[in-house]
């Protein structure tokens, strides 16, 4: 009975090791990702829309390369030369959370870019919910203007917190598609989109529904490297305490496995990209099967290049005239090429134009 169910294991089976630091450094090298996109020609994009998710792009294409990729390329370096299953757990369980995490940001993102609005977080969501009881007034005390809370009563914010409820969803993921409340809040606000679609569809594919898996069995349940845990058990739906003494998960086939989740990962980030930076963007679903049209003008004036929504320029056409140059004010506008352009980047430069023409008219 004094025999030992588990050794201490060795601070050099974790550590990186350099003996096989060349090795590791080939694999790491092999996964990581440029994510370098060519710039689509006849399409006009907004650009402040695409810089304003930027610095999420950067952050997800670093979480790539360093933390996923790192990882996967130490895993995999330690699993040829290693039989122990609890070091080999270790490594991996680092592999799979991190992969996972990065699906997850990966579509924050679209919700940020697509302006969907869900929120990140039950208790992001409940902060919100708990605000819908105060009024805010503003008052003035010893020179200064400072908001002042106040609670509604009962009813009212009751009512407000149910108004909220309708209109505020919690962000939300499954690998599951008929469970992924994201997926179906996106494709009930946006038209179809091809590119989106591929990249729902590698979510979708078994190696990351096997690897999101695997991350809830060892977040919630047990560690892949236990000898004794509670789960399933036999045949049917029964579960209880299992003993294995080279513990309950298979590693068989695992390089391959991660193999496949970095490639389908590494594609979806730069397919993201493409659709972000040149304009892919999906026309809400009101205008499913519109195009919507924008003209490349340049200005023989100043020599700056602009895009005008068609409306615009057809517009002025109709009465004989050119528009005004946001630049130099001048109507020394010449039509070099038409482009496409999405329902949200067309209504944008039109909103843009005549907020332009309306200051000009206050000069």
């Amino acid at each position: 009975m004094n025999k030992k169910i588990y050794d201490l294991l060795e601070l050099d089976g974790f550590e990186h090791n350099k003996d096989t630091q060349q090795y590791t450094e080939e694999i790491l090298n092999r996964m990581r990702n440029d994510f370098i996109v060519e710039f689509r020609k006849n399409y006009n994009s907004d650009l402040l829309s695409s810089l304003s998710v930027s610095p999420l792009i950067i952050e997800i294409e670093n979480y790539y390369n360093n933390d996923v990729c790192i990882f996967a390329a130490i895993f995999l370096s330690k699993y040829e030369k290693n039989n122990n299953s609890k070091i080999n757990a270790y490594h991996l369980e680092n592999v799979v959370i991190r992969i996972c995490s990065c699906w997850e940001y990966l579509f924050i993102l679209v919700n940020a870019y697509l302006n969907l609005d869900m929120v990140v977080g039950r208790d992001l969501l409940n902060k919100i919910m708990e605000s819908s009881k105060y009024e805010v007034k503003f008052k003035e005390s010893g020179g200064k203007i400072e908001p002042v809370f106040q609670e509604y009563s009962i009813e009212i914010s009751e009512e407000r917190k149910n108004k909220l409820k309708k209109r505020i969803k919690l962000f939300n993921l499954s690998s599951k598609s008929k469970s992924n409340s994201f997926h179906k809040k996106m494709k009930k606000t946006y038209s179809n989109n091809e590119k989106f679609k591929h990249i729902f569809d590698l979510y979708y594919s078994e190696p990351v529904k096997e690897f999101i898996s695997i991350r809830n069995e060892f977040v919630h349940r047990r560690t892949l490297g236990a000898k004794f845990s509670y789960g399933p058990i036999g045949i049917g739906l029964t579960q209880g305490i299992n003993s294995n003494p080279n513990g309950w998960f298979s590693f068989k086939g695992i390089e391959l496995k991660i193999e496949e989740n970095i490639v389908a990962l590494s594609h979806a980030i730069k397919q993201l990209k493409e659709i972000i930076y040149n304009g892919y963007r999906p026309n809400l679903k009101i205008n499913e099967g519109k195009v919507f049209w924008g003209y490349e003008i340049h200005c023989e004036k100043c020599e700056k290049e602009i895009v005008l929504a068609d409306f615009i320029v057809d517009l002025y056409s109709d009465i004989s005239e050119k528009p005004v140059c946001p630049n130099c004010l001048e109507k020394q506008l010449i039509i070099t090429d038409k482009l496409e352009m999405s329902d949200y980047d067309y209504h944008n430069n039109f909103k843009k134009y005549l907020g332009f023409l309306s200051e000009l008219k206050e000069m």
